[in-house]
Parts: structure tokens; C-alpha cells; sequence
């Protein structure tokens, strides 16, 4: 809904009436099911009728009879001729099973991904257990390091390591390698603030999108529940970057269906994601090909208006439509409310974003949205509205409001209100007051100074010294009741400020550079390595908005070396710590913790100076490391790598991951003045851990003990609440 605002009253006091959507969706967080015994709770209301007398090859139109109900089974399982299970199984058999092997997400819709490794050949099909694997690569990667060949990669199997039993276990392994040490083609790419760095595969992608003829064809079955007493679809979706011929998505169709169920296979639609897939669709259409009428567009199965509000949140910004006639999305900033049709893989800088199709369970811009905290929406239709369009082909400021009952309004406002709004929305700068650390011994036991803590302020004063996270842990050891992690110990901000001073030319080049404080995608060229920059930012226009930053500093130049280094980031990790100082920390560590085992693993906590401050927590935005004081005595070779030094440098490096600079630069800190302390206490092992839990504390206006909120987020086990490893489970509030 689009209107011209009349008010001239301060923008940020706004109250808005809010459109409403014509009809809510399944709850988007619901949890999946687990891997080891098939959903907890049955499927709901589904339409899986077949045509009567199809075949798989059949183009006939779905047919839309109902079963009320599906009935819960075991997730399936197959060992291969090699006596490996990898979690997919040859063929689906029935309704209850795709539901037993799919993960849910938002919009009524469940997802089973699969994989075709001769797409050409024959009609072989992986279909994955949905919860074991978040991501197609993995599958590859997770066959070839358990020593087990992967049809149709031509790729060769590792021996000697393993036996790895799921995808966790191979991050936990890759984590504990050395920078630039991992086999086959693994790389990292990302960053720990999105959920965390990603273990990425581009040779898969190769095979899947690239090479011709073609070897893989991946995408994923989605069934998408009917609304409103409409038939539930089953949809084919690829990747938003394959490109199929006509005669591929015959064979996507007639593999599919030669594997599923009829009551699924002869009701298969292709769902188009991309202009490109529109293009392939509209020469289909026009030739008549068999598949014609089973292709279905996203517009068709939401009425028009229909409103889907995947991440709360106001936000102003100036409308820009990404596609034919608009913008590129590497030409987005974080002022821009960002309208698009086709829903991209890569979401930039953006105070907002707007789909006009429902967001799919491929889509990664939800979990990236959340992260952010900016509107997400998606209105049937939008980018057809002449009124949107214009306003967002002369750069309209704009007011965005998304609410959580599927309400969307966007009201245009005047550049008078809109400055305003930014003006008020531009926080203070904060810079954290220089503490001085000359008596105060690198390392210190918290419990003793607990015992001097006598109210708030003493560790307000603390924090400048020992970061935000440890100068909580003393309000923790200073509650009484409350159990904590034995014998926890503070390494203060001081080795983190000598170790950068090795690096002062190189930040000083880095924060100096005007492209740099300009251009997110040159801060995260420069701070993530051009490796991590081509993941994120993958088009040509992608390269040639870089390309001339990359000829002004090519390698020989400070700048140029960085990226050449792999980015800043990287460049902190692999700088050596100064000898004695490594040596100092070592020996405390080793004095306080002598009660341990020599197995026993140390955790490494980030405690940057610039968390858990007023205005700003930090959660989730740096890395925290495993380290072993003896890591030669380990028995297992990733833990021989995880020595102190390099938990140390990893954790001091995450201050300057991309996201945690742009949160940072949002939030106009001063990123010179914070610093990275260590919080160190012993590891708990995953299947150890029952819970995982983060509580905030707000104060809100008044001064009653009325007028505070506290939240609290909870996951079970080892699943971590900041970042969990699937953006599909989320904590419990």
C-alpha cells in the first residue's frame, strides 16, 4: 500500500495504520524435524491427489483431491553398494516420506532437496535428508572426505581421515586446519555473523550450473500448502542461477517424476525464480513444449496484494527497483528500500527489502534480513504497481513498516522528513574511554575480582580493560546461586593493541582509504580477501565495481597486499604474537587451569571492548576459538592445530570481520578506540551441553520496575542461539 504522507510532525513519531494481508501464513519458525526419528507432529492439511491413469511423463494439469491428513513415518535411509549411508535416499515411496525427509520454512511450504548426478545419463536421484544437509554442496564434499567417491564429480575421494558421522563434524574438523590448508577445493567463504563462515564447494557448482553438457542438475521439490481452500502445489525450484534448455527440464520432469510417488510426480510444476528461468519458460510457452502447462510463476499462487512479513521492523529509506529500468543489487546501500521481483541469493546493504514473490526456502535473504534487523515482505504484485514504480524510478524516500500479522505499509515522505529521520536515527558517535592497563597483570582471575565488586560501576570501570563479555562474567560470580564455569580468567585488551600495532600501517591504509569508508563492497573486498568478495558478490558488475579500486592498489601497494594476503582479516590471524607476550599468557594459563586434564580443550571467548555496552550488545558479530596448552598430547590431529596462539589471533581478528564493521559503523562507533580482550574457561563438548541461552535486559522510559523487558532465547543442546547452523531453527523467546 503506497500513499503520500501529509504530516510534517517529527518523522520518528509517525503512527502508522497498517495494511493488512489477505491471509496469514504457518509459522515460519517452526523446528524441523530431527534427523534421527522423523517429524514430532503430523503433516497438516495437503492436496495430493494424481491424475487418474498418469505417468510420470504426463503434461496433464494437476489434479487438486485432498488427503486430509499424513501419517508419520521414519525419516528413510539407504546404503549405497559401498555399505555408506550419506543421508539420501534413490527414491521417495510415499507422501508421509517426503515429509519425513523435508525441512519447513516459511510460507506453508516444506522442502526435500535433491540431486541428479548423470542429469543426461540416466534417472538416477539423490533426494537429501532435508536436516542433515542445509546446503547441495555439502553432500559432495561430505562423500569425498569420508573417503567415498561422488558419482559424476570426477573428483578423487581423501583417504585417511574421518570416519566423519555428520556436516558438523567436517565444519569442527576444516575449522581446526591451517588458512589455505584444506583439500579438494574447500574454501571458506562468509562470515561468522551470518551464522557462521561457510564451507563452500565451487566445483560442485560447476558441475551443477556451468559445465556443458551439463553433469548435475540440483534444485528441490517444495510442497507448497493451498491457501484459502486451494489445492497444496508440488513445485520443482532450481538454483536462482541455473540457466536450463527446454530439453533439461524435460529431463528434470521425467527423472522426478520416475522417483517420486505418483501422487506427487504427476502433479510436479516448475516454479520460476529468475528473469532468466522466465525467459527459458516464455520459449517453452511459445513452442509448445510438453511441459508448457507445468509451469507455474509465483504470481499465480498468491493472489494479488497478498502480503507475507518475514522479519518485523520501520525503516526509512529512498526506493530503489533492482531489475530492468532500476538498479543493481551491487548498487545498493544501506539507505535504499530495496523492491525486487525474482528474490536474489545475496542480499546487500539495505534499509529494507521488498519482494513482489513470496520468499522460498532457498531464499538465504531471510536469515540475512533477520540478522540485520530490517523489514522483510513480500506483496504480490508490487513491482507491477505504477505508483511504486515511479516513485522508485525518481528515488522516492520512503517509509517502510512491516508487522508480524503479515501488515505492510510503505508512505512517501518529503527529503525535509526524510533527513530529519536520518538525523535522528544517526547515533551519537561512541568512542570507549582509554583505560590505562600498566598495573594490571594480562591475565586475571575473575573470581578474585569478583570478591572487589561492590556495585555496577566497578565493572563499568572494568570494561574498557577486560571487554564487554568478561566484565559480565563478574556479575555472574558476583550473584550468589549462580554456577559459572570454574576458574575463569580475564586476558585484558593490552596483547590485542601490541599485536595490531605490528599492523598500524595497514589499518592506517585501510581506514584511511576513501573507497574503503565509502563502498561496502571495497570493505568487504578488503577485509574478507577477494576469494570470500567473488562468493558475496558474484556478477560481472560485481568484479568491475572493484576493478578499478584493484588497478589504483594492485599487489606491491599496502592496500594491495592486504587482499593479496586474503584481507585484513586474515592478515591479523597469520601475524606471529610477539614471543614473550604469547609466552607470559601461556604460563598464567597454564598456572590457573593446571587442575585440567591435558585433553581438555580451553575456550577462547571474544570480549571486545565495544559489546554489551549501552546502545549496542554485539551478540553474534565475533568469532570465539578453541585452544589446548598442550595441543601435541592431543590424540586427535585437528586439536594438535589448536594452539594458543592461534585461538588468540582468531579471536582478535574477528573484530574486524565485515559484519561486525558495518554494525559497528551503523552504531558510529569508533572502531580505533574498542579493543578485543579474552574471556578463557574451559571447553564443554557439544553432546555435553543441554542448552544454550542469551538473556537482554531493557530498561524502557519510565523508571518503575514496571518499565523493563527481559528476553530471553533458549535453543536445546549445542545449537547455538546467535548463530545457529540452519536459519530454519530458531530459539525459543
Amino acid at each position: 500500500m503506497l500513499r503520500r504522507s501529509t504530516r510534517t510532525a517529527c518523522v520518528a513519531a509517525l503512527v502508522f495504520a497498517l495494511a493488512a494481508g489477505a491471509c496469514s501464513s504457518g509459522d515460519p519458525a517452526a523446528t524441523p524435524p530431527s534427523t534421527t526419528g522423523g517429524p514430532t507432529t503430523t503433516a497438516g492439511s495437503d492436496s495430493t491427489g494424481s491424475t487418474a491413469g498418469g505417468s510420470s511423463t504426463s503434461s496433464a494439469t494437476p489434479s487438486s483431491s485432498t488427503i486430509t491428513s499424513v501419517p508419520v513415518v521414519p525419516v528413510p535411509t539407504h546404503i549405497d553398494e559401498n555399505g555408506f549411508d550419506d543421508h539420501t535416499v534413490p527414491s521417495i515411496d510415499s507422501v508421509p516420506e517426503f515429509f519425513a525427509l523435508a525441512r519447513g520454512s516459511v510460507g506453508d511450504q516444506t522442502i526435500v532437496k535433491f540431486l541428479i548426478p548423470n542429469m543426461l545419463v540416466d534417472d538416477e536421484v539423490h533426494w537429501f535428508d532435508s536436516n542433515f544437509y542445509s546446503l547441495h554442496d555439502e553432500w559432495l564434499w561430505f562423500r569425498l572426505l569420508n573417503g567415498q567417491p561422488a558419482p559424476a564429480s570426477g573428483m578423487t575421494p581423501v583417504d585417511g581421515l574421518g570416519p566423519f558421522d555428520t556436516v558438523e563434524d567436517v565444519y569442527a574438523w576444516a575449522d581446526a586446519r591451517p588458512p589455505g590448508r584444506l583439500p579438494l577445493d574447500l574454501r571458506w567463504v562468509g562470515s561468522q555473523s551470518l551464522g557462521r563462515p561457510r564451507l563452500y564447494s565451487p566445483r560442485f557448482y560447476e558441475l551443477a550450473l556451468d559445465v556443458e553438457p551439463r553433469n548435475y542438475g540440483a534444485g528441490a521439490v517444495i510442497h507448497f500448502a493451498g491457501r484459502d481452500g486451494a489445492p497444496a502445489r508440488w513445485l520443482i525450484e532450481l538454483e536462482f542461477g541455473d540457466d536450463p534448455t527446454p530439453s533439461e527440464l524435460t529431463r528434470f520432469f521425467d527423472v522426478l517424476a520416475a522417483n517420486l510417488p505418483t501422487e506427487i510426480g504427476d502433479r510436479l510444476e516448475w516454479v520460476l525464480r529468475s528473469p532468466v528461468q522466465e525467459q527459458v519458460a516464455a520459449a517453452m510457452e511459445t513452442s509448445g513444449h510438453p511441459y508448457a502447462d507445468r509451469i507455474v510463476r509465483f504470481s499465480e499462487l498468491v493472489p494479488p496484494g497478498e502480503v507475507t512479513v518475514y522479519n518485523e521492523g520501520l525503516a526509512a529509506g529512498r526506493l530503489l527497483f533492482i531489475g530492468d529500468g532500476g538498479g543493481t543489487l551491487g548498487s545498493a546501500t544501506d539507505d535504499d528500500i530495496l523492491l525486487v521481483d525474482a528474490v536474489p541469493d545475496f542480499l546487500p546493504p539495505a534499509a529494507a527489502l521488498i519482494s513482489s514473490t513470496p520468499q522460498t526456502p532457498l531464499a538465504h535473504v531471510n536469515l540475512l534480513a533477520r540478522n540485520r534487523g530490517i523489514p522483510n515482505a513480500s506483496q504480490a504484485g508490487i513491482v507491477d504497481d505504477a505508483g511504486i514504480r515511479q516513485a522508485a524510478r525518481v528515488r522516492a524516500p520512503a517509509i517502510v513498516r512491516a508487522s508480524g500479522d503479515d501488515r505492510l505499509e510503505i508512505v512517501l515522505i518529503t527529503d525535509e522528513e526524510y533527513a530529519r529521520w536520518r538525523g535522528l536515527g544517526r547515533p551519537a558517535a561512541v568512542s570507549v574511554p582509554p583505560a590505562s592497563t600498566d598495573a594490571v597483570d594480562t591475565v586475571l582471575d575473575l573470581d578474585d575480582l569478583a570478591d572487589t565488586v561492590e556495585d555496577e560501576s566497578d565493572i563499568d570501570r572494568w570494561r574498557p580493560i577486560i571487554g564487554g563479555k568478561s566484565a559480565g562474567f563478574l556479575t555472574l560470580l558476583s550473584t550468589p546461586g549462580v554456577t559459572a564455569p570454574p576458574e575463569p580468567v580475564a586476558i585484558t585488551v593490552e596483547p590485542y593493541f601490541e599485536h595490531m600495532a605490528s599492523l598500524r600501517r595497514q589499518l592506517d591504509a585501510v581506514l584511511g582509504n576513501t573507497e574503503f569508508s565509502t563502498s561496502p563492497r571495497v570493505r568487504y573486498l578488503v577485509l574478507e580477501g577477494a576469494e570470500a568478495y567473488a562468493f558475496q558478490y558474484p556478477t560481472e558488475a560485481d568484479q568491475a565495481a572493484v576493478a578499478g579500486f584493484r588497478r589504483v592498489n594492485p599487489p606491491g601497494t599496502t592496500l594491495g597486499d592486504v587482499i593479496a594476503a586474503g584481507g585484513f582479516v586474515e592478515l591479523i590471524e597469520d601475524q606471529p604474537i610477539e614471543r614473550s607476550t604469547l609466552a607470559s599468557i601461556t604460563a598464567a594459563l597454564a598456572d590457573n587451569f593446571d587442575f585440567l586434564a591435558p585433553s581438555q580443550g580451553l575456550r577462547f571467548r571474544s570480549s571486545s571492548s565495544v559489546e554489551d555496552v549501552e546502545g549496542f550488545s554485539g551478540a553474534g558479530l565475533y568469532d570465539s576459538n578453541t585452544g589446548f596448552l598442550e595441543p601435541d598430547r592431543q590424540s586427535d590431529e585437528r586439536d594438535r592445530r589448536r594452539t594458543v596462539e592461534r585461538a588468540l589471533a582468531r579471536t582478535w581478528a574477528s573484530y574486524w570481520g565485515f559484519e561486525a564493521l558495518e554494525e559497528r559503523r551503523i552504531a558510529n562507533i569508533d572502531h580505533r578506540s574498542g579493543g578485543m580482550g579474552v574471556l578463557v574457561h574451559p571447553r564443554f563438548d557439544d553432546d555435553l551441553e543441554e542448552n544454550n541461552g542469551v538473556a537482554t535486559f531493557t530498561y524502557m522510559p519510565g523508571g518503575s520496575p514496571d518499565d523493563a523487558v527481559v528476553e530471553i532465547n533458549v535453543q536445546a543442546g549445542a545449537e547455538s542461539v546467535t548463530n545457529p547452523d540452519s536459519p530454519d531453527v530458531l530459539p525459543e523467546v
